[in-house]
């Protein structure tokens, strides 16, 4: 099903999210650049939590945002959590990523994909996006996309992590059992 631009697809009974979340389709264009058709504009402002922690909530996952304007301690802290086999959900500029064939000078620093392992011996990391494929990914390619500073939504190195230990199925605030 597709949504046209118009507005957002509403809230629909036993979805993880809270009546007033929304899901839905932006576009806009910014003067001197491509314009700009996707996905999951939840965020009426900066106060809202965003899917993955509205998700997390209904669902008892714990989740956890992190940034960092150092690209070494971004490095470190997905090579940790990737060596405990964790995998980690990371923005990034789409752009700068080699499986996409974009135009060269097309930035889009609010995709969000799954890095789902490292091979040390190869130098790449295992990434999971919105096909069913994972993509070997070379890690300065990731770093460069993960550091970009391209607008709109420059990444600035921003990863999520998941602590699934009081994991139950979603509640819904408005549902009487």
């Amino acid at each position: 099903m597709t949504r046209a631009a118009a507005g957002p697809a509403r809230h629909q009974p036993g979805q993880a999210l809270s009546p007033r979340a929304r899901l839905g389709f932006a576009y806009f264009h910014i003067k001197d650049t491509d314009p700009f058709y996707g996905g999951r504009a939840n965020f009426a402002s900066p106060k809202d939590e965003g899917l993955e922690k509205t998700a997390g909530r209904r669902t008892g996952v714990a989740v956890e945002s992190h940034a960092t304007s150092s690209t070494s301690k971004a490095q470190a802290t997905l090579c940790e959590l990737l060596e405990a086999d964790e995998p980690v959900l990371v923005y990034l500029d789409m752009g700068l990523l080699p499986y996409f064939e974009l135009p060269e000078d097309y930035h889009f620093g609010g995709h969000v994909v799954v890095v789902a392992g490292c091979d040390p011996d190869t130098g790449r990391v295992l990434v999971a996006d919105r096909d069913r494929e994972l993509h070997p990914v070379e890690w300065d390619v990731l770093e460069k996309a993960r550091s970009s500073e391209y607008k709109p939504f420059p990444p600035r190195h921003t990863w999520y992590t998941f602590d699934f230990a009081a994991a139950r199925p979603p509640t819904h605030p408005g549902r009487r059992p």
